[in-house]
């Protein structure tokens, strides 16, 4: 099934690790995040280099993302031993969360088939996902190219709340800043 934008977000539970103490694990669940804005990015697992170049650009909009009322949260089939390594790695801003049998990866339309030497697998779509307030997808973006994404996002974000100011598109200095590899 493949979502469409102002449809209802499934609602999900998953475990996650980032934000302050990569060593303690939680739970995030959609539902108990309505009335703020959400964003989800579904990254495919082990494609380390694409991922170190979309988080890290999300990274470094992060600021600007979370001063208009955005959370953001990373969704890969890896463990959270993996999702840990990342964020401890990469001093990441903000949490990720584990989908290790793809049930949330399912209910989002983003589990497809692949191709990889010519042979079929399964695998996680590169998408990335707004919900409102509401609970509504209000943008999806599909076929993502991981470079200058987030500052894609960041540009429709500014479309609902208005340009940033001069001060907050520097986010610490990390201003199109990718991770390291």
């Amino acid at each position: 099934m493949v979502l469409q934008e102002q449809q209802l977000a499934p609602d999900f539970r998953l475990p996650a690790v980032g934000d302050d103490d990569a060593a303690v694990i939680t739970y995030v669940r959609l539902a108990q995040l309505r009335g703020k804005l959400v964003l989800i990015m579904f990254v495919p697992k082990g494609d380390r280099r694409g991922n170190a170049l979309e988080i890290g650009g999300f990274r470094a909009v992060h600021q600007a993302l979370r001063e208009r009322g955005v959370t953001v949260f990373v969704i890969s089939t890896a463990t959270l031993t993996t999702q840990k390594q990342f964020v401890v790695h990469y001093h990441l801003p903000f949490q990720l969360l584990s989908d290790t049998d793809a049930t949330v990866a399912r209910a989002y339309g983003v589990w497809i088939e692949k191709r990889l030497f010519g042979k079929p697998y399964q695998g996680v779509e590169r998408t990335t996902m707004l919900i409102d307030q509401e609970g509504k997808l209000r943008k999806i973006w599909r076929r993502i190219r991981p470079e200058g994404h987030a500052e894609e996002v960041l540009a429709f974000v500014e479309t609902l709340f208005g340009p940033l100011t001069s001060s907050t598109a520097v986010s610490d200095g990390m201003m199109k800043a990718p991770l390291p590899l």
